[in-house]
């Protein structure tokens, strides 16, 4: 199992990202896998008519060919559908030269490691080959704020639709030591002082 999930961007990374978003679709797409948890391949072929304005979430057919469904925060439904200008059918993000077709997962990945670049935020991971950032560490980081926001694990595997429990425990069941350690003295220590007084 990949250990990767334990490399994500912190918030103010986060906001780094949206601040040097140069346009609405790229603060778009940038939202959608990091406050979304979608996968660069879902983000590239949503289309319009799978989103649900009513319930505030958007269905699409996600990996291994699997429907998937995930919750939208309201202010990046209101982006999308300023965005969208009237636009009620076909991709939510069309591909510019070829009619009829959506943004590849190439240039997702183009856009997003531009949109880092800009903002000066290299890949925490150190095994990382160009240093970039990539849709896959967006994921990452969603199922980490979820995480750290009390959602239970269980919660963050219907998030990000892993078929197996085991998946999303080996890659986000676990806490980095800051977090334990700060546990340990709130909890442990807290129970400590409370037995010697």
């Amino acid at each position: 199992m990949s250990n990767n999930g334990k490399y994500t961007l912190k918030k103010p990374e986060v906001k780094r990202l949206l601040f040097y978003c140069e346009t609405l679709r790229e603060r778009i797409i940038i939202r959608l896998l990091v406050h979304c948890g979608l996968r660069r391949e879902e983000a590239a072929s949503l289309m319009v008519g799978k989103i649900d304005w009513g319930r505030g979430r958007i269905s699409f057919i996600g990996k291994g060919r699997l429907a998937g469904i995930v919750p939208v925060p309201p202010d990046l439904l209101q982006d999308i559908k300023f965005f969208l200008a009237g636009r009620t059918g076909g991709y939510l993000f069309p591909a510019k030269k070829v009619k009829n077709t959506s943004l590849t997962i190439t240039q997702i990945n183009r856009i997003v490691t531009a949109i880092g670049k800009r903002a000066g935020i290299k890949s925490p991971n150190p095994k990382s080959k160009t240093g970039n950032i990539n849709p896959h560490l967006l994921r990452h980081t969603f199922a980490r704020m979820c995480k750290d926001s009390g959602l239970t694990i269980e919660d963050v595997q219907g998030l990000m639709r892993h078929a197996s429990f085991k998946t999303t425990y080996d890659v986000y069941g676990t806490l980095d030591f800051d977090e334990i350690q700060k546990r340990y003295q709130e909890k442990f220590l807290g129970i400590e002082q409370s037995i010697s007084d």
